[in-house]
């Protein structure tokens, strides 16, 4: 019997199940030749204690990576480690034993973690008379109605005398054809199932990669820990390779790192794309339907190769639930993962995460659960995920976190931002090198935090024209929205002036609709105080004495408006009139024409002054490139 050629003869992993003893290691050293059982308590015991691991090269179809998992139990954590990344299940019952309690409930497991092929093997019929067979072929039957294996073929098979290894080779070819093609693509992710030491190459972690591709020389990141390596060598089947795909069996070399830094549990994955959580949205399937999770119902979390201690908090009524775990963890939306309870002694169920990062939902109160039932439904697009991202945090997000978050590429995730900003859904803000972005919501509060606040300023400054400086409306700023560099304070500076709130009027924010409207008692203050300075020539008079003598409530505000307004200039503490200081441009040019140059004391004749308001005024002048000094003397620059 010949099959049609796997498309692309992309690499697969066929996994274990059942219960202990039930000969799943026989069986796969009978296909493979290999055995499995590496340890010598394992020999010594006879049964699996660790994972092990095989191939299996089939005609005309890529070759099968073999995981043999442990039935016993007690190692259901290392059944599940082996689990992880499996697409294709043997499921081991033995003739003489029937259906047992792991082989109940190693088939939940895999329906949860959604395998969807798979073959059947009844094992050790050299043990057992016809009829006992058929009645283990009919526990099986009624043990996988409704799962994906239902209508799996059922191998007769007995590893120990080689009966039915043909039948039951073909079977798994026809199964193997049977697979979806395999999205290739992603980010890189090795959840580590085992990490060993080896004498003149260091630490050596393997696991099945889960995502994308690895290559030598490739720098990878420890998850949850954020340690960095980089890949010193890699085997497949051992075998050195230069690269790794999607689905295969890798041991990877790592560089500069210890074993006791990497453990099972941990992932290899590509750096910048993926950010330990605490916190997941899940979609769960509860085993037992009549008896839903209560909030705080304590699990055991077990996603990939990591097993973690957590809580179920309820988001609806069916199916939707936030998992609160003790530890941060490595996930990726649409991940599959499996809960048991605290002790350890059974599976209660399992689901697919669809929110990675999600706000901390409290008692339903934020809980919007037709979005979240879009989400998990993956009904919403990356538009609507992304945006939901970014509304999540107050204040400004970089594009490396949304990468991080999303675990996505940037270019992907700038182009669907960009759309989203030209739809005025969300902000954009190029700041040098970096990329942010800030939700419209939290844009339109801060706006109408500073429009309030300058409301009030041109209240209590009614004779200002100006309004907030540019330095008191950044500190708002970053009291709303966070600290943030300058050059971005300066992007978000601009997006206020395209507000038709606001205008900017000599550095200042204020109101694009204020103008300053003075009453005739205002107009005559504001002109007598302007005349005193004005007439006081170069000699101003001392501006607390000014107001003293005005005896007028509005006095102090209508100087300080002068001076914002620019007629009034302050040198060194004192009040000049503009228009003074304007006319003594010219007596400096007029009398420095020609001239080699003036010392103080005859340029304190020119202006009628005494030393005190000589060196102040000359120093000024010399600001603004009036004059040069050189030695005693002044001359026009």
């Amino acid at each position: 019997m010949s099959f049609p050629r796997y498309p692309n003869m992309t690499p697969l992993i066929l996994g274990t199940a059942g219960h202990i003893d039930h000969g799943k290691t026989a069986l796969v050293r009978a296909l493979t030749g290999i055995d499995t059982d590496t340890l010598k308590e394992e020999k010594e015991r006879g049964i699996s204690i660790n994972l092990g691991f095989a191939w299996l090269d089939l005609p005309n179809l890529p070759r099968l990576g073999v995981v043999d998992v442990p039935g016993h139990l007690r190692f259901i954590r290392t059944m599940l480690a082996g689990a992880a990344g499996v697409d294709m299940a043997l499921l081991v019952v033995a003739a003489d034993d029937s259906v047992m309690p792991q082989t109940r409930e190693h088939v939940d497991i895999l329906k949860l973690l959604h395998v969807k092929q798979g073959v059947v093997a009844l094992n050790k019929i050299d043990l057992v008379s016809p009829e006992q067979k058929t009645k283990a072929e009919q526990d099986i039957r009624n043990l996988l109605q409704g799962s994906f294996l239902e209508n799996a073929p059922i191998v007769p098979v007995s590893a120990l005398t080689g009966q039915g290894l043909p039948e039951l080779k073909a079977a798994l070819s026809e199964a193997v054809s049977k697979l979806p093609v395999r999205n290739d693509g992603g980010l890189f992710r090795l959840p580590v199932d085992r990490s060993f030491s080896v004498a003149g190459f260091g630490t050596v972690v393997t696991g099945t990669l889960f995502s994308g591709r690895l290559r030598v020389g490739d720098e990878v990141t420890i998850l949850p820990s954020g340690r960095k390596s980089s890949v010193r060598g890699l085997q497949i089947h051992h075998q050195k390779s230069e690269e790794a795909v999607k689905g295969q069996r890798v041991a990877v070399n790592l560089s500069n790192i210890s074993k006791e830094e990497v453990q099972r549990g941990n992932s290899l994955c590509a750096p910048g794309y993926f950010s330990p959580t605490s916190m997941l949205d899940v979609q769960l399937v509860w085993l037992d339907s009549l008896s839903l999770p209560e909030a705080g119902t304590g699990v055991q979390f077990y996603l990939g190769t990591t097993e973690a201690a957590g809580r179920l908090y309820p988001l609806d009524e069916k199916e939707l639930v936030q998992i609160r775990l003790a530890e941060p963890v490595a996930a990726a939306r649409g991940d599959r993962f499996i809960v048991r309870d605290l002790g350890k002694t059974r599976t209660l169920g399992g689901g697919e995460i669809f929110d990675v990062h999600p706000q901390k939902h409290r008692r339903k109160k934020n809980v919007d659960v037709t979005e979240l039932h879009r989400l998990a439904s993956h009904a919403g697009t990356l538009a609507e995920r992304l945006l939901m991202e970014v509304e999540k945090k107050k204040g400004f997000t970089r594009l490396s976190e949304l990468c991080s978050r999303l675990t996505l590429q940037p270019d992907l995730l700038l182009k669907e931002s960009l759309s989203l900003a030209k739809e005025k859904r969300i902000l954009f803000f190029k700041a040098g090198q970096e990329d942010f972005f800030l939700s419209r919501r939290d844009f339109q509060a801060v706006v109408s935090d500073i429009c309030s606040i300058i409301e009030r300023y041109h209240h209590d400054h009614p004779l200002l024209p100006t309004g907030m400086s540019k330095g008191e409306i950044s500190q708002r700023v970053r009291s709303l929205l966070g600290n943030m560099a300058d050059n971005l304070f300066h992007r978000f500076w601009e997006q206020l002036l395209e507000a038709p709130l606001f205008k900017e009027v000599n550095g200042t924010l204020t109101l694009s609709t204020w103008k300053v409207a003075l009453s005739d008692e205002q107009s005559k203050l504001r002109a007598a105080l302007l005349t005193r300075f004005e007439e006081a020539r170069f000699s101003p008079p001392d501006a607390a004495q000014v107001i003293k003598d005005s005896r007028h409530k509005s006095a102090a505000m209508a100087i300080d408006a002068l001076k914002k307004e620019g007629a009034l200039q302050s040198i060194e503490g004192m009040l000049f009139s503009a228009t003074v200081l304007e006319e003594g441009k010219g007596l400096l040019a007029e009398r420095l024409a020609n001239s080699t140059g003036a010392t103080v004391s005859e340029l304190k004749t020119l202006f009628a002054v005494s030393r005190k308001f000589a060196i102040p005024l000359l120093n000024y002048y010399e600001s603004k490139g009036v004059l040069l000094r050189r030695g005693d003397l002044r001359i026009l620059a």
